[in-house]
């Protein structure tokens, strides 16, 4: 039953707080600039849903993302595995590595 009453706080302080966010931004209080209505907000992500441009950005940035990833590990590995194996690189890049 506590867990009952928890998740219904916890659903009626999510609605006061979108509803004060959605009555601040319409009465002028908040500025829509820096912070949009959540209702303004909902319609513009359903319209990014819609245009099928939208999934080819989505992919594009997803990836980026992985490319940078292995890249990354690639380049991490390769430079652990380098000074594990050559005690002069390890020597060298010491005070640069340990704090």
């Amino acid at each position: 039953m506590q867990a009952v009453n928890i998740r219904i706080i916890q659903v009626v302080l999510l609605v006061v707080l979108l509803g004060g966010w959605q009555l601040g931004v319409t009465s002028g209080a908040i500025d829509r600039f820096f912070f949009p209505a959540p209702y303004d907000i909902v319609k513009q992500v359903i319209a990014w849903i819609a245009d099928t441009g939208f999934y080819k950005h989505v992919g594009i940035t997803l990836s980026e993302t992985v490319l940078g990833y292995v890249i990354g590990t690639g380049l991490g590995v390769g430079a652990g595995v380098w000074l594990g194996l050559s005690s002069f690189v390890a020597r060298v890049l010491d005070p640069f590595i340990k704090q």
